[in-house]
């Protein structure tokens, strides 16, 4: 009878410790995002004032500058932070 281990709660304990790792994963996966997102904020600040101290240009090109860059390693980074997440939640659903 298949449909009497429905009903026994062995059936969902692995279940339930798997959506356990899954939101443990996807809130490490998030909190890596901000604190990615900081760091990077705070690399163009400090890139920004170097710029500008060495006379890399003026300042509003040396902004621009310092924001693409910034763009590209934040939007890398957290593509790359959820690529890892999303293979490791597959992971847990045996995918």
């Amino acid at each position: 009878m298949p449909h009497r281990d429905y009903l026994s709660p062995d059936y969902y304990v692995p279940l339930i410790f798997n959506g356990v790792r899954i939101c443990v994963i996807l809130l490490l996966a998030y909190i890596a995002t901000v604190l990615t997102a900081r760091f990077i904020r705070a690399l163009r600040k400090y890139a920004l004032k170097m710029m500008l101290k060495t006379g890399g240009g003026t300042q509003v090109e040396v902004e621009k500058r310092a924001d693409t860059v910034g763009g590209v390693m934040r939007k890398s980074l957290v593509g790359l932070i959820w690529t890892i997440a999303l293979i490791m939640v597959l992971r847990e659903m045996n995918f």
